[in-house]
């Protein structure tokens, strides 16, 4: 009776000890502040956007433009070569020397 007893009574300590253990609060209030530091961090100018409320966006500059539409439609008249992906890292087969 006297081994049974030693485990029995540390797996009921413990049960007891892990459900008395607090949640993570400490990683629970500061979730999400790294994201919206880099955020803020990639923002330039955070009142642009109400400064520029009444001005609507109309599109890109024209030389950016046309050479997106050029590429577009030349994607239709020229479409690129298949590629085989079967082969990719694979060898020739034959040894070194040969």
């Amino acid at each position: 009776m006297k081994p049974r007893f030693i485990p029995t009574a540390t797996a009921v300590s413990l049960a007891l000890l892990v459900g008395a253990c607090s949640t993570t609060p400490a990683f629970d209030e500061g979730f999400g502040v790294a994201a919206r530091a880099l955020a803020l961090q990639q923002t330039r100018d955070l009142a642009a956007t109400e400064r520029n409320a009444d001005r609507p966006v109309d599109g890109i500059e024209g030389q950016a433009a046309s050479g997106v539409m050029s590429r577009y439609y030349q994607s239709f008249t020229k479409p690129p070569a298949p590629e085989n992906v079967f082969n990719i890292g694979v060898g020739t087969g034959r040894k070194e020397g040969q």
